[in-house]
């Protein structure tokens, strides 16, 4: 399968060590300020439906990516990767991100009581599903 790019970089990580310490905190997160993410788990899936756990390491991604509303920008400054926020929209307590960029597809839903994190990027032939958690620093 192909390589994730930009736009994966920016929903994926190899942190998984981080997310046990932060699992079922209480968070608040209402965007006023910007907020980071570690993605903790990836599932990769073809155009032939099979499907498969991936890593940010095994796809060469940064450990962490950070959302800003205010500038409209998702960002992993440690690898100078953004993408853009095309739409945000709020619903049943959770902010609701999405975007393009590269001739893939993102969207970010991101549990504002618990920062809960759940994300897909899709292309041609191609879908990541990805989980994580995001704390406002």
């Amino acid at each position: 399968m192909k390589s994730l790019g930009i736009i994966g970089a920016l929903l994926v990580s190899a942190s998984v060590s981080l997310a046990p310490c932060y699992a079922g905190t209480k968070v608040k997160l209402d965007g006023s300020r910007p907020f980071t993410c570690v993605p903790t788990a990836v599932s990769e899936c073809g155009n032939d439906g099979d499907c498969k756990r991936g890593t940010a390491e095994s796809e060469n991604l940064p450990q962490f990516f950070t959302v800003d509303l205010h500038d409209k920008r998702i960002s992993a400054e440690q690898d100078k990767r953004h993408s853009t926020i095309a739409r945000e929209t709020r619903a049943g307590g959770n902010l609701i991100l999405s975007g393009g960029e590269a001739q893939r597809v993102w969207s970010l839903i991101v549990n504002q009581n618990t920062g809960d994190m759940t994300g897909n990027i899709t292309g041609d032939g191609e879908s990541f599903a990805v989980f994580g958690v995001c704390l406002e620093l």
